[in-house]
């Protein structure tokens, strides 16, 4: 038995995710909506009442836009979960977090995920997104993509979405994926598919959560899954400063702030004095290409 929890702007929009769940899940459930039109709760906050009045063990966090393509999938989560070693279940996951800030996948095909994709932001058909570079049906991670969740009630006991640093959309799941991380496996299942029917922006909102991550998990970071390869850590640090610097200026941060970014977030051991040099001269080309463009 699972305890479903939906955080939507418009509950009455959900009669097509609910007629899915009920012809997909295959046992005994219950939806519980938290509707928060406004914006003025936060994910964090609806999910932890979520939470709070779930009655069964088994609970599955999930955005509203997802259909669920493979049948019986709950005996599966319980299954899964039945491990009391795993605390936290999703489709798409990291298996490394870098101290530089970044997205959960990293920017070095550092992801396993398993999940149908669709596009709401630009033309472009669903893709099948599919690693599973271990083969197996469960893969370890160390960050998971909040569109869904699943999870149990002791973990939440241990852990809980934090409300006070993340209140609005971005970041939750990085932050909820690396507590759990503390405690127990974060694990990306292939055993379920499921559509999701938007893309994530990387938005000002979304870069100051990904700067507060950062700051917040400082002393844990860099964190790994044992399928990581430890000497790929520096090339992923640069890669994932480059797109970032290059994230920045796009959502025009000023140069002087973007220099102060990367000094802070370069003074680690994983960050090599050679590797600021290259990405000091690729910010200098970011900007000058910039200037270029909006010239133009």
């Amino acid at each position: 038995m699972i305890s479903l929890i939906v955080c939507t702007k418009n509950k009455h929009s959900l009669s097509r995710l609910e007629q899915n769940i009920a012809d997909t899940i295959g046992l005994v459930y219950e939806l519980i909506i938290i509707e928060d039109a406004d914006g003025s709760i936060g994910i964090c906050k609806g999910y932890n009442q979520g939470a709070a009045l779930a009655k069964y063990e088994f609970l599955c966090f999930m955005h509203d836009d997802i259909a669920y393509k493979t049948l019986n999938w709950g005996p599966v989560i319980c299954g899964l979960l039945a491990d009391k070693s795993i605390g936290l279940i999703g489709i798409a996951g990291g298996i490394v977090k870098t101290k530089v800030p970044s997205d959960w996948k990293g920017r070095y095909e550092s992801m396993e995920i398993h999940l149908v994709q669709h596009y709401r932001y630009r033309t472009s058909e669903p893709l099948f997104l599919k690693t599973n570079y271990s083969g197996l049906k469960l893969a370890d991670v160390v960050t998971l993509d909040g569109t869904w969740l699943c999870s149990r009630k002791d973990v939440l006991q241990t852990v809980h979405f934090d409300e006070t640093t993340f209140t609005g959309f971005h970041g939750y799941d990085m932050d909820f994926s690396l507590q759990v991380l503390q405690y127990y496996r974060v694990c990306v299942s292939f055993e379920i598919l499921l559509d999701h029917f938007s893309e994530g922006q990387h938005s000002k909102a979304w870069i100051e959560s990904a700067l507060i991550i950062s700051d917040k998990w400082e002393k844990k970071l860099p964190v790994y899954a044992p399928s990581f390869s430890k000497r790929l850590l520096s090339q992923v640090e640069l890669q994932n400063m480059k797109y970032f610097m290059k994230l920045l200026l796009r959502s025009n941060y000023s140069f002087s702030n973007v220099f102060k970014i990367l000094v802070k977030y370069s003074l680690h051991i994983q960050f090599k004095s050679g590797l600021f040099g290259r990405a000091l001269i690729k910010l200098l080309e970011y900007r000058c290409r910039l200037f270029i463009t909006r010239k133009i």
